[in-house]
């Protein structure tokens, strides 16, 4: 059995962390509850940059504290090997790379710097990603306008980063749904889940916002061809809001009804 590889180490501010690049992170030795994540961390390709608290000897959480700005190398200084193992090269192809060199597809992503939009197949359907249009494209298909960043905004999921909206396959559109009013889920839509439009198109993204490429490329790697997840009806609060409004329509149809008259006893009855 191969011999498990002892990691390397890197001493902030007096404090030895050990660098462990297949989850990007530094964990404090003989401490390895104190992590401090990568992913936390300001990127350039330059390496990283993030503030410290020698009391917490992690980043701190507030400001009210005391605390000093550090840089670290990019991982492929700090642990060539450890990349090198991580995303299947050699440790030559390592030299002189930066983390964003090796984390993001360069094919690609000199594809995308020389025009060529991403596209996200929708059921079956193509999608040109355009954040400068603010809008999701469909292909040969000019009878819509397809689906507007902007008009779905609210149903966007901070808690997975990504929108989950009613679609109409057939005419290649978000149908928003009167959920005041909805009494019955609607036919020939279905939902489907589409990524955080830094996740669609990083490039785009980031020149629109004025964020740091590289920043955004570490977070959100190129991709030029994705494909929306079709979600179920019952992920999302449907059925309770349609029995809400089945049961408050009913209460108001028998409020407005007229009381039924007193039947009057007669003889014999």
């Amino acid at each position: 059995m191969e011999q498990e590889r002892i990691l390397p180490t890197h001493i902030i501010s007096g404090t030895t962390f050990i660098i462990d690049v297949q989850n990007e992170q530094l964990r404090e030795l003989g401490r390895p509850d104190n992590i401090i994540s990568f992913n936390e961390m300001a990127y350039s390709r330059s390496g990283y940059r993030f503030d410290f608290n020698k009391e917490l000897k992690n980043i701190p959480v507030s400001f009210v504290n005391g605390y000093e700005t550090i840089h670290l190398p990019n991982m492929t200084e700090l642990d060539p090997l450890g990349m090198a193992q991580k995303y299947g090269i050699s440790e030559i192809e390592i030299i002189r790379k930066k983390d964003v060199d090796i984390m993001v597809d360069q094919q690609q992503l000199a594809q995308r710097e020389r025009g060529q939009l991403p596209v996200i197949e929708i059921k079956g359907h193509l999608f040109y990603v355009d954040l400068v249009m603010d809008s999701l494209r469909p292909k040969d298909d000019f009878a819509t306008a397809g689906i507007r960043f902007n008009d779905i905004d609210d149903y966007f999921l901070e808690s997975s980063n990504h929108y989950r909206i009613p679609y109409n396959p057939a005419t290649h559109s978000f149908e928003d749904l009167d959920y005041e009013n909805i009494k019955a889920i609607p036919k020939g839509i279905i939902i489907v889940d589409i990524p955080w439009q830094q996740h669609l198109d990083p490039i785009a993204y980031a020149r629109i916002h004025g964020f740091d490429k590289d920043q955004i490329l570490r977070e959100s790697p190129i991709q030029l061809h994705m494909k929306a997840h079709e979600a179920s009806w019952d992920d999302t609060p449907i059925k309770q809001i349609i029995a809400k409004n089945l049961k408050r329509d009913l209460g108001s149809e028998q409020e407005q009804s007229p009381d039924k008259p007193q039947r009057k006893r007669g003889r014999g009855l």
